[in-house]
């Protein structure tokens, strides 16, 4: 709990839509559909989750900038933001590989 606490609120909910959709992966080849949920899982998460990729990218490139003229604790803190962003930003191309290679047919 401190962990999350010291990671602060918009870290935490990075870390809670990675987790969402890494869980929301749509089977390949699955047809759009407009139509309620269907819409927001087979079309909105897979369109979000290059975004959400480039900012856990973003995130973990600031954590390291920011090391510079922080105390010991917060560069400690700051290298472990920067390590969770790119095991999360890794997760989501280990999950997500095989939507995005069926998309483009290979």
């Amino acid at each position: 709990m401190i962990l999350l606490k010291e990671m602060g609120f918009l870290r935490v909910m990075l870390l809670l839509t990675t987790i969402f959709f890494n869980s929301a992966v749509p089977v390949a080849g699955t047809h759009e559909s407009y139509n309620g949920v269907d819409a927001f899982f087979n079309t909105v998460i897979p369109s979000l989750t290059p975004l959400i990729f480039m900012v856990l990218l973003l995130d973990a490139l600031m954590s390291r900038v920011m090391i510079d003229g922080k105390n010991d604790i917060g560069k400690i803190a700051s290298r472990r933001n920067s390590y969770i962003s790119l095991a999360l930003a890794f997760s989501l191309i280990v999950f997500w590989s095989s939507f995005y290679l069926e998309l483009i047919g290979l």
